[in-house]
């Protein structure tokens, strides 16, 4: 793990694992993996992949046993 620093995702605070990824022309060199966590929750909201993919995940929705994103959406 590189650093923690924090982010906003939408209107949500967030921790961001790994690091946040450095102002610029977002070329694959400053790219970085990491994951978003909301502040007071702790639920995970975001995942950004070191090759430019990003998850940005829903709200904790109960499907049986299983507490996981209600929906996940892919930039």
């Amino acid at each position: 793990m590189e650093s923690v620093a924090l982010g906003h995702e939408g209107d949500r605070d967030c921790y961001v694992i790994g690091g946040r990824m450095p102002a610029g022309d977002g070329s694959r060199a400053t790219l970085r993996a990491s994951f978003w966590v909301e502040l007071e929750a702790l639920q995970p909201v975001r995942i950004d992949r070191a090759d430019g993919i990003r998850y940005v995940l829903g709200p904790p929705a109960t499907f049986g046993p299983l507490r996981v994103p209600a929906w996940i959406q892919v930039e």
